[in-house]
């Protein structure tokens, strides 16, 4: 691909990633699944920045997703100040909202210190050096910084000597009016506590610039160390001269000037020391004394256990261990505290990539006064966590996560009681996964406050709720997707009391929700237990639980249950997610129960996919600050209350999928001017708005499927330039303007399904940006264009488009091609089966022709990806494709319906279609036997071979297709094969092949469930011998057909063995002997044909065998018996009942029938005797019924006669 077009490409995704996320969380870890190439890391950063900028209001989820980033990558902080920058330089061009997000944003990262603070050196705060922007930037800025950090805590740092030479071009020094100018400026905007002391300085500028440079010379000639001699050095210094005059300062009068010289010189050395003094030496860089030799040999030696691809410790030699890159030491001590390695956390779940490889050395053991141990984000080659770890007794901070460690976790860790950080996330695999038997080892740890075990297995810690009680300090625990089991309802002593934030979703308990151990525990602000198998209802203990602030129970079953009225205590609630966790009940009732406090701060809101019903109250006080709101796959009725439209801070309004009724009118939408997501699709809404309305916000999702939007797009839509995914399928639109190709091209998802578009497909199809495009069930016309470079997903089946398909598709990344029932003729082009993520291609029901792009058999085949080839309804011919054996992941093939020809190849088998669920050659003119290896694909269950000209005896090997063989379940892998076309926000677009089955007597269409359908079928062939006698082994068959065959000998017995049998057709073939017994056994079996083969006997008629009429028996002269008139003679023969019974069955069933129509007669006539009320009724019902006849009679005459006489005349 095009350099250009990928960093489009990803700018696109990252793009799709921030805004389609609902907290900094959600955000961080879906972008961590991002995989960026190195030197890629700086389009996040312009894409996050982007993000927040365009926003109305800066919100403060940008700053703290960038914080994030900074503090686990290094190489994002650098980026983050390349973008300082660059916005600096650019300022002017940003207007007044642009330029406020954008100063808080990097207010937030100075503050939090995930940018470092000589990112402000790139400002020179002169007249001349500043504009108008530049100057709001500035003060948005430090307003922001004081609010983050306090007056106080921003004047002690901008005092720190360390720091002086980031803020020297903002406090300049070089001339009284540069001094003067910021000064000023700093007051006038509110922050004149920062230049306070230095008003006087002004007055005495030049002899002090003179005194300092005198004394620094003077004093660096002395002591190279220590640049600066002067009455004090620190600002402590400072006021201790200050404090010495403080009663001569009280009197009004001004104190000397001598001694208001020398405060004041202190206060400015203390603030900006000379350029030398910011130049450290080694030793003021790493410690006071010497790196000790057993440390540095101890480091050495852990250099040389590792694989250093990137030469990340090539700073790791000389005499100064305390210099090398990752290293600190102790100022006092000279020991090593502090070993930060932390591979490139972008590449975390890579297994190569930017890490140091090998294993952990024991020479850390010498390192006895480590503190903070970092090796997060290498690989350690699935070796084991060091036991050895446990020795490092004055550990604080342990960073194991993501290290691609092994086995069990060493209880020893338990021995570094002072650890307060632990981090041990494993990864999501089924294999090679860290794990601990119990968590005993853990209550040793009184000190931890952060606990990370995401991943890990904790399947057997059965007691691991009791071992976390014990660590009393603990503050955050995460165990994610742990595989946890057991929870307990309650503890008899929580040590828990500082808890704040506890994951544990993703887990698989399996027991109600409540009662729970962690309801108990009130100091929680974030609480997720999405999903975890609980069911049931929350509990009234949730309400005690004051400090939650969010709270995540989306895929747990709520057991068709409201949420509690104790949930209006939550006055701390932002965020309540409730999706897809069954919740039933009116919507005014769970609002109603929502927190509802005069400082609400309710924000997020989602109840989508449940069972919520009832129309939505008239009032809002509970929903007033929401910024996202999710309804929708509910059944709320009614129309849309007004208060709604007030929500002028609502970004995600999604109310699709319900039962709403009413109109939408612009004044209401005009309302949400800061709206990005509109769902209103699936409902019985109208949207009324005047043809020249263009809206105040900038949508970027609209969802308004099976909505009445038609005939035309409705033209507002013109001015939502930013839009990223439009769905208006089912919309009864049938023009498209030519706008609608230019405003959507920068979209990503379209869906424009099963309107009565008309008309070509424009040629710039291919600058379009869409990822998925959905243009099927239309009435487009027309060749086929070039797709969208970045389509991924393409639908344009059902439509009318006819000539042959371009050469050059334009899409590299296609995975689903659709173009089925459509017009299109010519040739396959080779370019197709190039296309390296292509998975599934469907062109049935065309008229495409000619033989399909092999390669020579002698060459090397590139192995391609696709899993579902449909070719089936067109004019195609050749012998089997050889391209196929390109293709191990094929699953689905569908060659039905064409004219293919020649003998089965014999590489058709495991070996190049191990995992091949589904093959379909129907109705085209195969021959020869069918191959051994065919037979020997673990995962065939749907074989349809039948209208060909197959010949020989059914192979035995048949009866070796294990897929046909399951005692229980289905293949997984035609499931699979349901793939979906991810759009850019919620939607999902499902693929469903659709396959025709010939069974129980009728062509039958699936297009779901087809992973259910076992079948069989050699039908219309010429095999010939006999039925494999093993047949019965194939029991997980739904239908068997062979008829049509020169197929002979008998019924296999073993043929009662397929229990699931729904359909048997045999018909049509040379087979003898008796009908088994044994079919009495097939219970599921609902048709069945036996007609016209040479069998003889008595017809079985137990259990389903009796209710098979003469018609599935027609055309076999030595079958008897029921249902067949022909009587058995008295040497037939059968299995379950003898011959001389046959007139015993007529006398009996004749002899029945008259004694049953004698009784009821009697009992009739009885109760007309002898009960008088219905003999009355009786009688009047036959008046009645004679009246209504006569009058009826009389009617219809006259009203012939009346027609006879017209025509007459």
């Amino acid at each position: 691909m095009i350099p250009g077009q990928r960093t489009v490409e990803i700018r696109r995704m990252i793009y799709l990633t921030i805004m389609s996320t609902i907290d900094f969380e959600e955000a961080g870890h879906k972008l961590a699944e991002i995989k960026l190439e190195p030197g890629q890391e700086m389009e996040l950063c312009i894409m996050l920045f982007e993000c927040c900028s365009q926003e109305r209001t800066y919100l403060p989820n940008y700053g703290l997703l960038a914080q994030r980033l900074c503090l686990i990558n290094k190489v994002y902080r650098k980026n983050f100040e390349k973008c300082f920058a660059q916005q600096y330089l650019m300022i002017d061009r940003l207007d007044t909202n642009k330029l406020r997000n954008v100063a808080n944003f990097f207010a937030h990262l100075l503050a939090t210190e995930a940018l470092p603070w000589h990112v402000l050196a790139y400002i020179r705060l002169t007249e001349e050096d500043t504009t108008s922007s530049s100057r709001i930037f500035i003060k948005i800025l430090f307003h922001e910084l004081s609010d983050h950090l306090g007056i106080r805590q921003l004047n002690k740092r901008l005092s720190d000597p360390k720091m002086k030479d980031y803020f020297d071009s903002i406090f300049l020094m070089d001339h009284p009016k540069n001094t003067r100018f910021w000064i000023n400026f700093f007051t006038s905007i509110g922050l004149g506590g920062i230049t306070e002391t230095l008003r006087e300085y002004l007055k005495t500028m030049p002899a002090m610039q003179q005194q300092k440079s005198e004394s620094s010379s003077d004093e660096s000639g002395r002591n190279p160390s220590h640049s600066v001699a002067a009455p004090c050095q620190t600002w402590h210094d400072m006021w201790q001269v200050m404090k010495k005059k403080k009663n001569r300062m009280a009197e009004p009068r001004f104190p000397p000037p001598e001694t208001l010289k020398i405060a004041l010189l202190c206060l400015l050395l203390s603030l900006f020391p000379p350029a030398t003094a910011s130049i450290p030496s080694a030793a003021s860089t790493s410690s006071d004394r010497s790196c000790i030799a057993d440390e540095r040999a101890a480091l050495l030696a852990m250099k040389a256990t590792f694989f250093d691809p990137n030469s990340r410790l090539a700073s790791w030699q000389g005499e100064d261990c305390c210099s090398w890159w990752g290293v600190r030491c102790s100022n006092r001590t000279g020991h090593v505290i502090k070993l930060r390695l932390r591979g490139n956390t972008d590449d975390c779940l890579s297994f190569y990539g930017d890490k140091l490889r090998g294993e952990m050395s024991y020479s850390l053991v010498s390192l006895q006064k480590l503190r903070y141990l970092d090796l997060s984000c290498n690989n350690f080659n699935w070796s084991q966590i060091p036991v050895f770890l446990g020795s490092l007794p004055s550990l604080r901070y342990l960073n194991l996560s993501h290290g691609f460690f092994y086995g069990s976790i060493p209880p020893q860790l338990g021995n570094i009681s002072k650890l307060s950080y632990l981090d041990l996330t494993s990864y999501n695999y089924p294999y090679n996964q860290l794990y601990s038997v119990d968590l005993s080892w853990l209550s040793h740890l009184s000190s931890l406050k952060y606990l990370v075990m995401n991943y890990v297995n904790l399947t057997t810690a059965m007691d691991w709720v009791d071992e976390i009680n014990m660590l009393p300090a603990l503050k955050v625990l995460y165990l994610q997707q742990c595989g946890l089991r057991k929870t307990v309802p309650f503890l008899r002593r929580s040590n828990l009391t500082v808890l704040e934030v506890l994951d544990i979703s993703w887990n698989n308990f399996r027991t109600t929700i409540a009662p729970n151990w962690f309801w108990n525990i009130t100091s929680l602000t974030f609480l997720n237990i999405r999903p975890c198998g609980f069911y049931g209802s929350i509990p009234d203990e949730i309400g005690r639980m004051a400090s939650l602030e969010e709270v995540y129970f989306q895929g747990n079953n709520l057991m068709s249950t409201m949420i509690p009225s104790s949930f209006r205590n939550l006055c701390n609630l932002k965020v309540l997610g409730l999706q897809g966790t069954n919740t039933s009940g009116d919507i005014r009732e769970l609002i109603e129960r929502l927190p509802n406090c005069p400082w609400n701060k309710l924000q997020q809101l989602g109840l989508s996919h449940n069972n919520i019903g009832g129309t939505l109250p008239n009032w809002s006080e509970p929903l007033a600050n929401l910024t996202v709101l999710l309804l929708s796959n509910n059944n709320i009725t009614g129309a849309i209350p007004s208060w709604i439209w007030t929500l002028t801070k609502l970004n995600f309004l999604d109310l699709s999928s319900n039962k709403l009724n009413g109109i939408v009118k612009e004044d209401q939408l005009g309302n949400l001017t800061d709206l990005l997501f509109l769902g209103l699709g699936n409902t019985h809404l109208q949207i009324k708005v005047s043809s020249n309305w263009i809206p105040p916000f900038k949508l970027q999702a609209v969802l308004l499927q099976s909505l009445q939007l038609g005939p035309e797009v409705p033209p507002w839509l013109r001015s939502q330039t930013s839009i990223q995914h439009l769905q208006i399928a089912n919309t009864s639109i049938t023009t498209i303007p030519d706008w609608f190709w230019i405003v959507f091209s920068r979209a990503e998802f379209l869906d424009v399904a099963y309107n009565q578009i008309m008309g070509k497909l424009p040629a710039t199809l291919e600058f379009m940006a869409a990822k998925t495009m959905d243009l099927s069930n239309n009435r487009f016309t027309g060749m086929v264009p070039k797709f969208p470079i970045n389509v991924t997903y393409m639908y344009l089946q059902r439509n009318s488009l006819s000539g042959p398909l371009p050469s050059d598709f334009g899409a590299p990344l296609l995975q689903s091609l659709t173009l089925y029932d459509n017009l299109i003729s010519g040739t396959i082009p080779s370019s197709l089966f190039s296309l390296e993520h292509l998975e599934i291609l469907d062109l049935s029901g065309n008229i495409l022709g000619g033989e399909i792009p092999t390669y020579q058999e002698d060459s090397n085949p590139r192995t391609g990806q696709l899993i579902v080839v449909n070719l089936n309804s067109n004019n195609l011919s050749g012998e089997f494709p050889l391209i196929f054996r390109s293709y191990p992941r094929l699953v689905f093939l569908d060659l039905s319906y064409n004219q293919f020809s020649g003998n089965l190849p014999l590489w058709m088998g495991k070996k190049f279609l191990p995992i091949l669920s589904l093959l379909r050659l129907r109705s085209n003119m195969f021959s020869g036997h069918i191959p051994t290896e065919l037979t020997k694909i673990d995962q065939l269950q749907f074989l349809d071979l039948a209208e060909n000209y197959f010949s020989g005896s059914i192979p035995d090997s048949l009866v070796n297709l294990s897929a046909m063989a399951r005692t229980s379940g289905y293949s997984v892998l035609l499931d699979e094969i349901v793939l979906t076309g991810q759009g850019a926000m919620y939607d999902i677009i499902f693929f469903y092949e659709l396959v025709s089955v010939q069974t129980k007597g009728q062509q039958l269409e699936f297009s779901r469930g087809i992973s259910r359908v076992v079948n069989l079928d050699l039908s219309k062939n010429n095999f010939t011998g006999a039925i494999p006698q093993d047949i019965g082994a194939l029991v997980a068959l739904k239908s068997l057909n062979f008829s049509w065959n020169l197929i002979n000998g008998e019924i296999p017995e073993t043929i009662g063995q397929l229990k699931q049998l729904e359909s048997l057709d045999l018909s049509h073939n040379e087979l003898s002997g008796e009908i088994p017994s044994s079919m009495q056994d097939l219970n599921a079996l609902g048709t069945m044909n036996l007609t016209y083969n040479n069998l003889s006997g008595r017809i079985p008629r137990g259990n389903t065998m009796g209710s098979y009429d003469a018609s599935s028996y027609i055309g076999n002269i030595g079958l008897c018996g029921p249902p067949l008139t022909r009587n058995c003679s008295g040497n037939a023969t059968s299995k379950d009942l003898p011959g001389n019974h046959v007139d015993l069955e007529h006398i009996s069933l004749y002899l029945g029938m008259a004694i049953g129509f004698v009784l009821s007669l009697w009992v009739v006539l009885c109760l007309l005797l002898f009960k008088t009320s219905w003999r009355k009724s009786y009688f009047m019902f036959v008046d009645r019924q004679q009246k209504k006849i006569s009058v009826s009679v009389k009617i219809r005459c006259a009203v012939l006669k009346r027609k006879l006489g017209a025509n007459n005349r």
